[in-house]
């Protein structure tokens, strides 16, 4: 007759169901290394950072969207008032219909017409200039108006 052990269910359990039982030394090391949460640390704050830089960029996008949407409606108004007659058909610097959001400054319409073939038509062209963070930005918009010659 042998004298061996039969292994104990623990063994068994943390072997993996095999019927092997654990060396000593793969007892000792059971956890993570000193350098494994090290690297897990550094990838976890460089994951902070990026997500961190993400939310800063957000706000400034969301500031230059909002401005650029008032800046759009107010040449589709400047449009809108020169179709119904309010505003004349004639090259001019125009001031904003309403006040332009806090982010922006120095805005300014500025229509311009191109007479168009055939005679009363009119090539509109409404640009709106303002400064937003610094910077001189443009948006504009055309169209063409039969209203007579201009």
């Amino acid at each position: 007759m042998s004298n061996a052990v039969a292994p104990s269910r623990t063994a068994q359990v943390a072997a993996g169901g095999r019927n092997e039982s654990l060396s000593p030394a793969a007892a000792r090391c059971s956890g993570f290394t000193l350098v494994e949460v090290l690297v897990s640390l550094a990838l976890v704050g460089v994951a902070l950072l990026i997500g961190s830089a993400l939310v800063t960029q957000e706000h400034r996008v969301g500031r230059r969207l909002a401005a650029q949407t008032a800046v759009l409606r107010s040449l589709e108004a400047t449009i809108e008032g020169i179709r119904a007659g309010t505003i004349s058909l004639r090259e001019q610097r125009l001031p904003p219909p309403w006040p332009p959001p806090p982010a922006v400054s120095d805005f300014t319409i500025v229509v311009r017409i191109t007479p168009w073939d055939p005679p009363g038509l009119t090539h509109l062209l409404v640009e709106g200039q303002y400064v937003l963070s610094g910077r001189l930005e443009r948006r504009q918009l055309e169209t063409l108006y039969w209203g007579g010659p201009p």
